[in-house]
């Protein structure tokens, strides 16, 4: 996500953000292993890149964190449940 939020928020912003998530106690940072990185590669392989790599990131560390993934995308809803891992859209919830 910070990741993400780097892209479109300004270089200040991001830092507000950042330091907002790291002393939250309602967050954790969760950080792919290399063989977790690999079966992203592999996904993205299988889905022949119908989801951004980073979507597929955010299947996989849903799926570490035993999460709901929240998204409005239908593609990502049906290959996250072709991967075993929950997705709803937030009204869903």
């Amino acid at each position: 996500m910070l990741k993400e939020l780097s892209y479109i928020l300004t270089r200040e912003e991001f830092y507000k953000k950042k330091l907002m998530f790291e002393s939250s106690p309602n967050f954790s940072r969760l950080i792919l292993s290399k063989e977790e990185f690999e079966e992203a590669r592999k996904i993205e392989r299988e889905t022949r890149s119908e989801i951004s790599f980073f979507d597929i990131i955010h299947i996989l560390l849903a799926r570490k964190s035993n999460s709901v993934l929240v998204t409005r995308d239908k593609k990502l809803i049906y290959i996250a449940a072709r991967y075993k891992v929950s997705a709803k859209k937030p009204e869903e919830l």
